[in-house]
Parts: structure tokens; C-alpha cells; sequence
């Protein structure tokens, strides 16, 4: 791994010890989130529609179902719009940097060569 993906990825390890120090106990599953969200193209395929994104959310099976906050793991109870337990909303588990480093698809492209001689040499 080049120097600025391990910069980015201790810089992302930072960030998730901090977080998992200010709470231990959150749901792993949803990562804290206490929901998943996805995306989809609702176009059928065929039809002149122009494509688009529709995005929902389903909660977590581990944590929100169960009636815990997805943070702390207090019971879930509701006053208007905000957990009781005094977690934020819309704080959850850094997730990890997004990115390609060029140095790590090379190693890993002459690994597969290596794997597929091997194979072949059988």
C-alpha cells in the first residue's frame, strides 16, 4: 500500500477507535445507523423511461427492531423525534475510505498471475 492510502487508512483506524471509545456498545450490524439504506432504478428495463434513483431505508433487525438504541443499546423509546437516551441521530461508525491504490492493484495483479501458473503448472 502506497504512503497516502495508509495515511487515509490510519487516519480512518483514528476515527473509528475514537468513535467506538465514545460508544462501545454500538450495533455492528448498521454500524450505530439503527437502519440500512440502498438505492434503486424502479425503470423496467425496455421502457423509454429516463433512468433515475429512488433510495429507502429498512431498519435494523439487530438493534431499531429489537426496540434498543442502535448506539448505546439503551431501550428505544421515542419523544417526538429524538432518542431519549440522548444519542445523536446522525452520528454512526466512520465507514472506510472509498479508493483504489494503484500500488495495492498491482500486487494484486501479479498475485492472481502467480495463482493462475500455478494452476496451469498442475
Amino acid at each position: 500500500m502506497c504512503s497516502e492510502c495508509q495515511e487515509l487508512m490510519e487516519k480512518h483506524q483514528k476515527s473509528l477507535v475514537e468513535f467506538e471509545r465514545q460508544y462501545p456498545k454500538y450495533c455492528h450490524a448498521c454500524d450505530g445507523r439503527g437502519y440500512f439504506e440502498y438505492s434503486y432504478d424502479p425503470s423496467p428495463a425496455g421502457v423509454s423511461l429516463s433512468p433515475g434513483r429512488m433510495y429507502d431505508t429498512e431498519p435494523c433487525i439487530e438493534c431499531t427492531e429489537r426496540g434498543v438504541c442502535p448506539l448505546c443499546t439503551r431501550p428505544l423509546t421515542r419523544d417526538s423525534d429524538n432518542r431519549t437516551c440522548g444519542c445523536p441521530e446522525n452520528i454512526y461508525a466512520p465507514s472506510p475510505p472509498d479508493f483504489e491504490c494503484p500500488q495495492l492493484i498491482e500486487q494484486n495483479r501479479i498475485y492472481w498471475q502467480e495463482v493462475e501458473r500455478g494452476i496451469k503448472q498442475r
